[in-house]
């Protein structure tokens, strides 16, 4: 996997991959895509206990204090104010009751012309990592 700004680029493609818009340029699956200057994507990835949960205090921060922070800093980037952002929250632990409700409440909030806000966890991150078809990462 490569990164770029915060996003996950695959070198195989992948449905991750699609979601950002890119295209891949060498017919062998390497190489950057064409398309990924359109999208930016910001992930923070929690590595919790899979048989706990998430505690509610990170995830809060995430979503009320780094999103808001990072959004102001994309926005106030030259090569980042015009480009289609999206937060990602990755954990391999669910989140609690009071998260999955502040989770739900915000995603109804915000503009999604502004930005948008995904949480994958557990069995989201395996799928996807079996998208990508990257046997290092299986």
């Amino acid at each position: 996997m490569l990164s770029d700004g915060g996003g996950i680029i695959s070198e195989s493609g992948g449905d991750y991959f699609s979601e950002l818009g890119g295209e891949i340029i060498s017919e062998s699956g390497g190489g950057l895509p064409r398309n990924l200057h359109k999208s930016l994507v910001f992930i923070e990835c929690k590595a919790t206990n899979a048989y706990s949960t998430v505690p509610d205090e990170q995830f809060s921060r995430w979503l009320q204090h780094n999103v808001p922070t990072l959004f102001q800093v994309a926005q106030n980037h030259p090569d980042w104010k015009n480009r289609k952002i999206r937060f990602e929250f990755w954990a391999s632990a669910p989140l609690t009751a009071e998260s999955a409700a502040l989770y739900a409440a915000a995603k109804a909030e915000i503009n999604a012309n502004r930005y948008e806000i995904r949480v994958r966890l557990g069995d989201d991150i395996m799928e996807l990592c079996e998208d990508i078809g990257d046997d290092a990462i299986r």
